[in-house]
Parts: structure tokens; C-alpha cells; sequence
């Protein structure tokens, strides 16, 4: 996990994403079996989990709908076509 400055970075996917985080206020960097990343705050109660996987994306994105939503509800309002 590469440090820059302040920063750390957790990489996900073999880089294609990167998670920068405080190590001064998250630690305990831990990595299940399954693939998910926690952390937890250093001072003060909190946690944080990343998990990284891969989403499906609907292959009609360009027609109508988009993921089940007609493309009307992402018009903005008084669009005229």
C-alpha cells in the first residue's frame, strides 16, 4: 500500500481503482476471505468496509429504459424533444 504524504492508497482491482485514506485516523487495515476491506477509526467509534466487484450493466443503456427507469425520469424539467 504506496503512502503519499499524508495519504495511503488501498488498490482495488489490480489498480484500476484506488481508495485514499488518513492512516493517522483509520487503522487496522484487515482483509477478509472473501475479498472485503475494513477499517477502523482510531479515535472515536467508526468503521469503514470496501468491496470491490464487479456491477452489470444493462446492454439497452441507450434505448428507453435505463436499468428498468424509463429515460423520461432523467430528463430535466421542461425538456421538449
Amino acid at each position: 500500500m504506496p503512502e503519499t504524504g499524508r495519504n495511503a492508497q488501498i488498490q482495488l482491482n489490480g489498480g484500476a481503482a484506488i481508495v485514499s485514506y488518513d492512516p493517522q485516523k483509520w487503522g487496522k487495515l484487515e482483509t477478509d476471505k472473501e475479498g472485503t476491506i475494513s477499517l477502523d477509526r482510531l479515535v472515536g467509534a467508526g468503521n469503514a468496509a470496501i468491496i470491490a466487484e464487479g456491477i452489470g450493466i444493462p446492454s439497452n443503456v441507450g434505448g428507453r429504459y435505463f436499468g428498468g427507469i424509463e429515460e423520461e425520469a432523467f430528463r430535466p424539467a421542461g425538456f421538449v424533444p
